[in-house]
């Protein structure tokens, strides 16, 4: 799926790479293998390794809230968003057609169905069989198999396959939600409150915050049903 670093540049927000010699102050953000860190003791870097051990360096929340917005998209819909090789496994229901989690699934590589008799395996596709086995058609959301073959009923069927979005195309609104939910439990955290230099007093027996967002219960009614359509219908 969209990758945290994909989510900074989409949050159009800029977290430079850490560099050696570099005089870090509290509160700086750094990017160092893919990770964001947030500099907890003012320093002049010199081995990021040996800094982090020293206890200059943590993982920021800011990094740990945006997995938790990827990760809520992921186990919402039960899909990743990255092309690749993906391998799924489903049980017959006596018709002919399967239908990928991963769209747009672009190549089929192989089929196997499970013999519970030998407790083994059993191919019945693999991508180097002939388009004269008439076996199975191939488009980006249904593989269908004809000529009088089909999926049995109740049987287990295991299918790989090429799918997902190239990087960079994945649908706008699937990045918005996992951003808004970043940005909300980013929000929720003491870092981020340093962050928006926030300040909350109490009126009578409500907390309140200079920056107000809508209701958890709205926020996420709203986010299933735009992640609904996104969902592994093979669930």
């Amino acid at each position: 799926m969209v990758t945290v670093t994909d989510l900074i540049t989409w949050l159009k927000m800029y977290i430079p790479a850490w560099v050696t010699g570099t005089s870090y102050k509290v509160g700086d953000y750094v990017i160092s293998s893919s990770v964001i860190y947030i500099c907890v003791i003012a320093h002049t870097g010199g081995t990021f390794a040996t800094d982090l051990t020293a206890g200059k360096w943590r993982i920021s929340q800011l990094y740990n809230s945006l997995n938790y917005g990827l990760a809520f998209v992921r186990n919402y819909t039960g899909r990743n968003f990255t092309t690749g090789s993906v391998t799924e496994y489903f049980t017959g229901k006596g018709n002919c057609n399967f239908y990928p989690s991963e769209l747009p699934a672009t190549e089929i590589t192989e089929i196997n169905y499970y013999d519970e008799d030998t407790s083994d395996w059993v191919t019945i596709f693999t991508g180097s069989d002939t388009v004269d086995d008439s076996v199975l058609i191939k488009n980006n959301y249904t593989v269908k198999l004809y000529n009088g073959y089909w999926f049995v009923e109740g049987t287990e069927y295991q299918i790989v396959y090429t799918g997902g979005y190239v990087s960079g195309s994945e649908p706008a609104d699937v990045k918005n939600v996992a951003l808004e939910q970043a940005i909300r439990n980013y929000f929720n955290s003491d870092e981020g409150k340093s962050f928006f230099a926030l300040t909350s007093k109490n009126v009578g027996s409500q907390a309140t915050s200079s920056l107000q967002y809508e209701s958890e219960d709205l926020l996420i009614a709203r986010h299933y049903k735009i992640l609904d359509q996104y969902r592994n219908v093979n669930i």
